[in-house]
């Protein structure tokens, strides 16, 4: 197993004092089969009321109720997680034929309804030409290939960052970030009707890896035989285990990493940074 730490640093700012303000977290590692959390901790400046509660999806959620008159609120982070490894080409494929047989039956598609619709984030505007889904292609060969479409598709670039961009905001532009490129992806296979999921996580940084100096997103695609398996069109790679996963929904809006509510006349504002570093005890037991 491979052993990262995680530090996570946000910093909220507030032109004006305000009255009351409720604020949820979405950062935490999330225990799964493939992934161990050794030890998490956070605080707070100033301390405030906190509680953990789930999301929609059954996420971890920290819920934080900020003492009032405050200029800043920060949240600081730590986790050790473990990774086993993963080799996304290692499972037993259906034959086409079966794959295509579930994919469009009915109780599967009844099953995994939300991951198959469109929302306005993943939307694709008419006139443009995607990846169609060939009837002799395996459905991973087909997302490896709308992987590297969406990778040549737009230039990853942190200032064209924005929580309300949508796939034609980039499209038109060319450019966006991780958020913008799993959208991309997530809508050319809803539109051939494959399940996919938006992921949220954290990324160990790696020769020419994008996204991994903040929260990362990327996807994940039911592939018959092999389960959800994550792919990551911002850096045309599979998930692996450099990959740390937080959370998935439908879209962004229910893997937002912080929302809430502030009551205040003023404006306010967020920064936040992320190091991943892989951890010197790399010999933990399988």
């Amino acid at each position: 197993m491979t052993e990262y730490v995680i530090d996570y640093h946000a910093i909220n700012h507030y032109e004006q004092p305000f009255y009351e303000a409720f604020l949820e977290f979405l950062i935490f590692p999330q225990p799964s089969s493939d992934q161990q959390v050794i030890h998490l901790t956070h605080e707070s400046e100033p301390w405030c009321s906190t509680y953990f509660s789930s999301n929609v999806n059954g996420f971890r959620v920290l819920r934080c109720r900020l003492p009032a008159q405050s200029e800043t609120f920060e949240l600081r982070m730590k986790a050790r997680v473990a990774k086993s490894p993963i080799n996304p080409f290692e499972y037993q494929p259906l034959e086409i034929a079966g794959e295509r047989a579930m994919l469009r039956s009915h109780e599967f598609q009844v099953e995994h309804f939300a991951f198959l619709q469109q929302t306005h984030f993943t939307l694709l505007p008419e006139g443009r030409t995607f990846p169609s889904w060939k009837p002799d292609e395996p459905v991973f060969d087909f997302c490896q290939r709308v992987n590297a479409f969406v990778f040549n598709c737009l230039d990853y670039d942190a200032r064209h960052a924005s929580v309300h961009n949508t796939v034609l905001d980039v499209l038109n532009d060319h450019k966006g970030v991780c958020q913008d490129f799993a959208h991309l992806m997530l809508g050319i296979l809803r539109l051939n009707m494959i399940p996919c999921r938006y992921v949220t996580g954290y990324l160990h940084p790696g020769p020419g890896h994008k996204g991994s100096a903040a929260i990362h997103a990327w996807t994940e695609v039911y592939v018959p035989g092999n389960g959800w398996t994550g792919f990551d069109p911002t850096n045309n790679l599979m998930e692996d285990v450099h990959y740390i996963k937080i959370a998935h929904g439908v879209d962004l809006d229910e893997c937002q990493t912080l929302r809430g509510v502030v009551r205040s006349a003023g404006r306010n504002s967020t920064e936040y940074e992320v190091h991943v570093r892989e951890s010197e005890m790399q010999n933990l037991p399988q």
